[in-house]
């Protein structure tokens, strides 16, 4: 994600908070993954119905901690 699309998802969700959708398109990672990570409790989230938010900063941290091709 450049820096230009990082203030845009930031200036959107204040709160930091994006759908697990947002954050896959953003960081290339499957959104079935990162709603593993957050049942995990490895990203920030919260669920609302059937909806997930997770904030996009974690899910690129722990996506930076994968091995090359492993997203």
């Amino acid at each position: 994600m450049s820096k230009i699309q990082a203030r845009r998802a930031a200036r959107a969700n204040p709160d930091g908070y994006t759908t697990v959708s947002e954050a896959a398109r953003a960081t290339g990672v499957a959104a079935r993954t990162i709603q593993r990570w957050a049942m995990q409790g490895r990203i920030a989230s919260h669920r609302s119905g059937k909806l997930w938010r997770v904030k996009l900063h974690d899910v690129q941290q722990v996506a930076a901690t994968l091995k090359p091709g492993r997203k």
